[in-house]
Protein backbone atom coordinates (compact mmCIF):
# COMPACT_ATOMS: atom_id res chain seq x y z
CA UNK A 1 0.00 0.00 0.00
CA UNK A 2 1.06 3.51 -0.38
CA UNK A 3 0.50 5.71 2.20
CA UNK A 4 1.29 9.56 2.86
CA UNK A 5 2.14 10.57 6.27
CA UNK A 6 1.12 14.26 6.58
CA UNK A 7 3.21 16.22 9.08
CA UNK A 8 6.15 15.55 10.56
CA UNK A 9 6.24 17.02 13.49
CA UNK A 10 6.21 15.08 16.89
CA UNK A 11 3.52 12.82 16.63
CA UNK A 12 4.51 12.07 12.60
CA UNK A 13 7.93 10.96 14.16
CA UNK A 14 5.75 8.39 16.26
CA UNK A 15 3.72 7.34 13.18
CA UNK A 16 6.53 6.89 11.00
CA UNK A 17 8.14 4.69 13.69
CA UNK A 18 5.05 2.53 14.19
CA UNK A 19 5.21 2.58 9.89
CA UNK A 20 8.49 1.33 9.81
CA UNK A 21 7.60 -1.84 12.16
CA UNK A 22 4.63 -2.43 10.06
CA UNK A 23 7.16 -2.44 7.08
CA UNK A 24 5.46 0.30 4.92
CA UNK A 25 7.71 0.80 2.07
CA UNK A 26 6.35 2.94 0.20
CA UNK A 27 5.54 6.22 2.26
CA UNK A 28 6.05 9.30 1.42
CA UNK A 29 6.03 12.05 4.86
CA UNK A 30 4.73 15.46 3.28
CA UNK A 31 5.67 18.67 5.43
CA UNK A 32 4.97 22.58 4.87
CA UNK A 33 7.80 24.23 7.03
CA UNK A 34 11.67 23.46 6.75
CA UNK A 35 12.41 23.48 10.63
CA UNK A 36 9.39 20.84 11.07
CA UNK A 37 10.70 18.68 7.96
CA UNK A 38 14.62 19.17 9.53
CA UNK A 39 13.74 18.00 12.73
CA UNK A 40 11.82 14.77 11.10
CA UNK A 41 14.87 14.26 9.01
CA UNK A 42 17.67 14.64 11.85
CA UNK A 43 14.77 12.10 13.79
CA UNK A 44 13.99 9.40 11.22
CA UNK A 45 16.56 9.72 8.81
CA UNK A 46 13.87 10.33 5.77
CA UNK A 47 13.46 13.45 3.93
CA UNK A 48 9.77 14.48 4.23
CA UNK A 49 8.54 16.63 0.40
CA UNK A 50 7.74 20.33 1.02
CA UNK A 51 4.14 20.70 -0.46
CA UNK A 52 1.90 23.37 -1.00
CA UNK A 53 -1.60 23.28 0.00
CA UNK A 54 -2.76 21.87 -2.55
CA UNK A 55 -0.59 18.70 -2.14
CA UNK A 56 -0.10 19.15 -5.39
CA UNK A 57 3.83 17.01 -5.15
CA UNK A 58 2.36 14.61 -3.27
CA UNK A 59 -0.19 13.46 -5.50
CA UNK A 60 2.41 12.35 -8.05
CA UNK A 61 2.85 9.65 -5.41
CA UNK A 62 -0.88 8.73 -5.93
CA UNK A 63 -1.22 7.38 -1.92
CA UNK A 64 -3.84 4.96 -1.45
CA UNK A 65 -4.15 5.96 2.20
CA UNK A 66 -3.16 9.03 4.39
CA UNK A 67 -2.88 9.67 8.17
CA UNK A 68 -3.26 13.58 9.24
CA UNK A 69 -1.05 14.19 11.80
CA UNK A 70 -0.54 18.03 12.03
CA UNK A 71 -1.37 20.65 14.23
CA UNK A 72 -4.98 21.06 15.56
CA UNK A 73 -5.43 24.14 13.76
CA UNK A 74 -4.44 22.49 10.20
CA UNK A 75 -6.24 19.24 10.70
CA UNK A 76 -9.06 20.50 8.76
CA UNK A 77 -7.69 21.85 5.91
CA UNK A 78 -5.03 19.10 5.43
CA UNK A 79 -8.21 16.73 5.25
CA UNK A 80 -9.68 19.04 2.87
CA UNK A 81 -6.93 19.22 0.43
CA UNK A 82 -6.60 15.38 0.10
CA UNK A 83 -10.07 14.63 -0.25
CA UNK A 84 -10.30 17.23 -3.23
CA UNK A 85 -7.24 15.44 -4.50
CA UNK A 86 -8.84 11.82 -4.46
CA UNK A 87 -7.51 10.04 -1.08
CA UNK A 88 -10.41 8.38 0.21
CA UNK A 89 -8.47 6.12 3.29
CA UNK A 90 -7.51 8.53 5.82
CA UNK A 91 -6.50 8.28 9.65
CA UNK A 92 -6.98 11.61 11.12
CA UNK A 93 -5.36 12.60 14.23
CA UNK A 94 -8.02 13.77 17.40
CA UNK A 95 -10.21 15.62 17.09
CA UNK A 96 -10.31 16.37 13.13
CA UNK A 97 -11.18 20.11 13.52
CA UNK A 98 -10.93 23.07 16.17
CA UNK A 99 -14.13 23.12 16.50
CA UNK A 100 -17.75 21.75 15.56
CA UNK A 101 -17.94 23.61 12.75
CA UNK A 102 -14.86 22.40 10.68
CA UNK A 103 -15.86 18.50 12.33
CA UNK A 104 -18.73 19.03 10.21
CA UNK A 105 -17.41 20.27 7.27
CA UNK A 106 -15.05 16.85 6.92
CA UNK A 107 -17.75 14.70 7.53
CA UNK A 108 -19.46 16.50 4.81
CA UNK A 109 -16.72 16.02 2.20
CA UNK A 110 -16.11 12.87 3.22
CA UNK A 111 -19.64 11.89 2.19
CA UNK A 112 -19.42 13.84 -0.87
CA UNK A 113 -16.45 12.28 -1.86
CA UNK A 114 -17.49 8.71 -0.68
CA UNK A 115 -14.62 8.67 2.03
CA UNK A 116 -13.95 6.29 4.91
CA UNK A 117 -12.33 8.66 7.35
CA UNK A 118 -11.24 7.43 11.20
CA UNK A 119 -10.49 10.17 14.04
CA UNK A 120 -7.30 8.86 16.12
CA UNK A 121 -8.23 7.83 19.28
CA UNK A 122 -5.24 6.42 20.33
CA UNK A 123 -6.48 4.92 23.90
CA UNK A 124 -8.78 2.89 22.57
CA UNK A 125 -5.64 0.91 21.27
CA UNK A 126 -4.04 0.76 25.00
CA UNK A 127 -3.32 -3.04 26.28
CA UNK A 128 -4.76 -2.63 29.35
CA UNK A 129 -8.10 -1.18 27.42
CA UNK A 130 -8.40 -4.31 25.08
CA UNK A 131 -7.46 -6.45 28.07
CA UNK A 132 -10.29 -4.40 30.10
CA UNK A 133 -12.79 -4.79 26.99
CA UNK A 134 -12.27 -8.40 28.09
CA UNK A 135 -12.87 -8.72 31.38
CA UNK A 136 -15.78 -6.61 30.91
CA UNK A 137 -17.42 -9.39 29.32
CA UNK A 138 -16.09 -12.23 31.09
CA UNK A 139 -17.76 -10.18 34.09
CA UNK A 140 -21.28 -9.85 32.44
CA UNK A 141 -20.84 -6.17 31.50
CA UNK A 142 -20.65 -2.80 33.41
CA UNK A 143 -23.15 -1.86 36.47
CA UNK A 144 -21.77 1.95 37.02
CA UNK A 145 -18.76 3.87 36.30
CA UNK A 146 -17.39 7.30 36.75
CA UNK A 147 -14.69 8.98 35.06
CA UNK A 148 -12.55 12.24 35.62
CA UNK A 149 -10.76 14.42 32.49
CA UNK A 150 -8.96 17.23 34.95
CA UNK A 151 -6.42 18.88 33.03
CA UNK A 152 -3.38 20.35 33.66
CA UNK A 153 -2.95 24.50 32.51
CA UNK A 154 0.84 24.28 33.68
CA UNK A 155 1.31 21.83 31.04
CA UNK A 156 -0.95 23.20 28.32
CA UNK A 157 -0.39 26.86 28.12
CA UNK A 158 3.63 26.80 27.80
CA UNK A 159 2.51 24.52 24.73
CA UNK A 160 -0.31 25.50 22.95
CA UNK A 161 -0.91 28.98 22.24
CA UNK A 162 -3.61 28.89 19.65
CA UNK A 163 -6.86 30.85 20.74
CA UNK A 164 -9.14 28.92 19.19
CA UNK A 165 -7.52 25.60 20.56
CA UNK A 166 -7.43 26.67 23.86
CA UNK A 167 -11.08 27.36 23.52
CA UNK A 168 -12.37 24.11 22.45
CA UNK A 169 -9.62 22.46 24.78
CA UNK A 170 -12.10 19.68 25.95
CA UNK A 171 -12.58 19.07 22.49
CA UNK A 172 -8.96 18.65 21.63
CA UNK A 173 -7.59 17.03 24.61
CA UNK A 174 -9.94 15.68 27.30
CA UNK A 175 -12.34 14.27 24.91
CA UNK A 176 -10.29 11.27 24.94
CA UNK A 177 -10.82 10.26 28.55
CA UNK A 178 -14.60 10.71 27.30
CA UNK A 179 -14.50 8.84 24.52
CA UNK A 180 -12.71 6.26 26.32
CA UNK A 181 -15.22 6.15 28.86
CA UNK A 182 -18.47 5.90 26.64
CA UNK A 183 -16.46 3.37 23.93
CA UNK A 184 -16.15 0.92 26.98
CA UNK A 185 -19.25 1.58 28.73
CA UNK A 186 -21.55 2.79 26.35
CA UNK A 187 -23.56 5.73 24.86
CA UNK A 188 -25.06 8.00 27.53
CA UNK A 189 -29.15 8.21 27.39
CA UNK A 190 -30.18 10.46 30.16
CA UNK A 191 -27.81 12.93 31.79
CA UNK A 192 -27.47 15.96 33.92
CA UNK A 193 -24.11 18.58 33.06
CA UNK A 194 -23.20 21.48 35.09
CA UNK A 195 -20.73 23.53 34.73
CA UNK A 196 -18.87 26.66 36.68
CA UNK A 197 -15.95 28.95 36.45
CA UNK A 198 -14.35 30.10 34.09
CA UNK A 199 -9.93 30.73 32.90
CA UNK A 200 -8.68 33.42 30.64
CA UNK A 201 -8.09 31.29 28.25
CA UNK A 202 -11.51 28.79 28.06
CA UNK A 203 -13.91 30.97 29.92
CA UNK A 204 -16.93 28.67 29.30
CA UNK A 205 -15.65 27.07 32.21
CA UNK A 206 -13.21 25.57 34.05
CA UNK A 207 -15.17 22.93 36.52
CA UNK A 208 -17.49 19.93 35.14
CA UNK A 209 -19.44 17.90 37.00
CA UNK A 210 -22.65 15.55 35.98
CA UNK A 211 -24.90 11.64 36.10
CA UNK A 212 -26.66 9.76 33.88
CA UNK A 213 -27.62 6.46 32.66
CA UNK A 214 -26.26 4.97 29.49
CA UNK A 215 -28.55 3.15 26.96
CA UNK A 216 -27.69 -0.63 28.52
CA UNK A 217 -28.66 0.70 31.97
CA UNK A 218 -25.46 1.39 33.67
CA UNK A 219 -25.68 4.66 35.99
CA UNK A 220 -22.15 6.97 35.20
CA UNK A 221 -21.05 10.35 37.06
CA UNK A 222 -18.21 12.06 35.97
CA UNK A 223 -16.14 15.31 37.67
CA UNK A 224 -13.41 17.81 36.24
CA UNK A 225 -11.95 20.82 37.78
CA UNK A 226 -9.17 22.28 35.68
CA UNK A 227 -8.21 25.04 38.84
CA UNK A 228 -7.37 22.42 40.99
CA UNK A 229 -4.73 19.09 41.50
CA UNK A 230 -6.03 16.29 39.71
CA UNK A 231 -5.66 13.44 36.88
CA UNK A 232 -7.30 12.08 34.14
CA UNK A 233 -8.67 8.50 35.23
CA UNK A 234 -11.75 5.96 35.13
CA UNK A 235 -13.47 3.45 37.08
CA UNK A 236 -15.72 0.62 36.32
CA UNK A 237 -18.31 -1.44 38.43
CA UNK A 238 -19.35 -4.83 37.14
CA UNK A 239 -20.67 -7.60 39.34
CA UNK A 240 -17.05 -9.80 39.92
CA UNK A 241 -14.97 -6.78 40.16
CA UNK A 242 -14.38 -2.82 39.91
CA UNK A 243 -11.23 -1.78 37.88
CA UNK A 244 -9.14 1.11 37.97
CA UNK A 245 -7.27 3.19 34.73
CA UNK A 246 -5.47 5.60 36.27
CA UNK A 247 -3.29 6.61 34.58
CA UNK A 248 -4.95 5.36 31.23
CA UNK A 249 -2.12 2.59 30.52
CA UNK A 250 -2.26 0.53 33.69
CA UNK A 251 -5.30 -1.41 35.15
CA UNK A 252 -5.88 -2.16 38.73
CA UNK A 253 -9.07 -4.73 39.65
CA UNK A 254 -10.60 -4.95 43.22
CA UNK A 255 -12.32 -7.84 44.20
CA UNK A 256 -15.40 -8.83 46.16
CA UNK A 257 -14.79 -8.87 50.01
CA UNK A 258 -11.09 -7.23 49.54
CA UNK A 259 -9.68 -3.32 49.91
CA UNK A 260 -6.54 -4.28 48.33
CA UNK A 261 -6.43 -3.06 44.74
CA UNK A 262 -4.13 -5.41 42.97
CA UNK A 263 -2.19 -4.50 39.08
CA UNK A 264 -3.79 -6.56 36.14
CA UNK A 265 -1.44 -8.53 34.06
CA UNK A 266 -0.56 -7.22 30.89
CA UNK A 267 1.11 -7.89 27.39
CA UNK A 268 2.15 -4.10 26.99
CA UNK A 269 5.34 -4.75 25.03
CA UNK A 270 3.87 -2.56 22.19
CA UNK A 271 2.94 0.46 24.34
CA UNK A 272 6.74 0.24 25.51
CA UNK A 273 7.98 0.01 22.60
CA UNK A 274 5.97 2.67 20.54
CA UNK A 275 3.22 5.69 21.72
CA UNK A 276 0.76 3.53 23.63
CA UNK A 277 -2.13 2.69 21.31
CA UNK A 278 -0.50 4.04 18.30
CA UNK A 279 1.06 0.58 16.94
CA UNK A 280 -2.45 -1.40 16.98
CA UNK A 281 -4.61 1.56 16.08
CA UNK A 282 -2.40 2.20 12.40
CA UNK A 283 -2.68 -1.66 12.10
CA UNK A 284 -6.18 -1.68 12.22
CA UNK A 285 -6.26 1.26 10.20
CA UNK A 286 -3.87 -0.18 7.39
CA UNK A 287 -5.10 -3.66 6.84
CA UNK A 288 -8.71 -3.17 7.75
CA UNK A 289 -8.43 -5.30 10.26
CA UNK A 290 -10.83 -4.77 14.19
CA UNK A 291 -11.75 -1.70 13.19
CA UNK A 292 -14.82 -2.08 15.80
CA UNK A 293 -12.48 -0.37 18.06
CA UNK A 294 -11.84 2.73 15.51
CA UNK A 295 -14.24 5.95 15.40
CA UNK A 296 -15.42 6.55 12.15
CA UNK A 297 -15.59 10.70 11.27
CA UNK A 298 -19.60 10.20 11.14
CA UNK A 299 -19.97 8.70 14.55
CA UNK A 300 -17.00 11.32 16.21
CA UNK A 301 -19.95 14.16 14.70
CA UNK A 302 -22.12 12.57 16.73
CA UNK A 303 -20.03 12.14 19.61
CA UNK A 304 -18.88 15.88 19.51
CA UNK A 305 -22.74 17.49 19.14
CA UNK A 306 -24.23 14.79 21.70
CA UNK A 307 -22.04 14.71 24.34
CA UNK A 308 -18.60 16.95 24.72
CA UNK A 309 -20.37 20.12 24.08
CA UNK A 310 -23.33 19.23 25.94
CA UNK A 311 -20.72 19.02 28.74
CA UNK A 312 -19.39 22.47 28.17
CA UNK A 313 -22.58 23.72 28.15
CA UNK A 314 -23.96 21.96 31.23
CA UNK A 315 -27.27 21.32 29.42
CA UNK A 316 -29.23 18.24 30.26
CA UNK A 317 -30.17 15.27 28.22
CA UNK A 318 -34.03 13.12 28.41
CA UNK A 319 -35.22 10.29 27.14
Amino acid sequence: MRVALIGPGKIGIEYFKVLKALDVKDLTVVGRGAASSRFFFEATGQQPILDDDRLSKLMETRPEAAIVAVSVENLCVSVSQLLRQGVTRILLEKPAGVDIQEITQVTNLAKEFGAEIFVAYNRRHYSSIIELRRLIEEDGGVLSFHFDFTEWPHMILPEFTNPRVLDNWLLANSSHVIDLAFHLCGKPKSWECRTSGSLPWHKRGSVFAGSGVTHAGSLFSYHSNWESPGRWGIEICTARRKYFLRPLEKLQAQKHGSVAIEPVELDDRLDLSFKPGLFKQTESFLSRTNTESMIRIEEHLRRVTEVYFRIIEGTHSNP
